[in-house]
């Protein structure tokens, strides 16, 4: 079934809109989830609520793409749990994962000034994304968004696992510089 016509049944509010959101990507989802998570009734539970978000979203969201806008719910799901854990002690890896991120995004809280200025930040980082090489930028959002591992990053495009750390080590010192230039305090 074609991304527009699931689309439709959300907006029809038809719960077969759930079952075909699942069968084209609930391994999609799944693997995101898996890729942040440790526990497996976490990464069931996020691509659940996945569903639910969607649900809750469409409408009056319609998203231009759909895979894009469910992969980014059970993203924001899995960070969220990964906050909620870390009192009780958050998954090695998950912390390895946003600690790389941590000297060039700034942190973040809800107020609405923030919320504007996080608006900001997410645009900067855009539209750096946007003027490196495409090699470049998949292997950073694979990194960072999907959450994959340095291993499966090398094997998905052939370079060696060392090239990978260069390749993420560069994007990030470029994205702290540009976010400083861009009068973003780290």
């Amino acid at each position: 079934m074609e991304d527009f016509q699931i689309i439709d049944l959300y907006f029809a509010r038809d719960e077969s809109a759930i079952d075909e959101t699942d069968k084209k990507y609930g391994r999609l989802l799944y693997k995101i989830a898996a890729n942040i998570l440790k526990s497996l009734e976490d990464r069931e539970e996020v691509v659940n609520d996945t569903y639910m978000g969607a649900w809750n979203s469409m409408p009056p969201t319609r998203p231009a793409a759909l895979r894009h806008f469910l992969s980014r719910i059970t993203r924001n799901l899995c960070l969220n749990r990964l906050d909620y854990k870390k009192a009780k002690k958050r998954s090695q890896y998950g912390e390895t994962l946003l600690s790389e991120l941590e000297d060039c995004v700034p942190d973040s809280s809800s107020s609405p000034e923030k919320i504007w200025e996080d608006r900001e930040i997410g645009q900067v980082i855009s539209d750096f994304l946007s003027r490196q090489d495409r090699l470049k930028t998949a292997v950073f959002l694979r990194r960072y968004f999907y959450g994959e591992r340095i291993g499966e990053i090398s094997r998905f495009f052939g370079i060696s696992e060392r090239k990978v750390k260069y390749t993420l080590y560069s994007m990030r010192e470029k994205l702290r510089l540009e976010l400083i230039s861009k009068g973003v305090t780290l």
